[in-house]
């Protein structure tokens, strides 16, 4: 779900840099993609 308001972004414009929402949305969704272009887990993997 895409959302962008003046009191909502989702997805977070930042989440793809933020380890603790990527590891659960993993866990959730093991095919899971941030706005249909890269997979969660690529980005999780590319995490320092």
């Amino acid at each position: 779900m895409v959302i962008k308001s003046d009191d909502l972004t989702l997805p977070h414009p930042r989440a793809f840099e933020r380890r603790f929402v990527l590891e659960p949305w993993l866990e959730i969704d093991a095919e899971a993609e941030l706005a249909r272009f890269v997979s969660v887990r690529e980005l999780l993997a590319g995490l320092i």
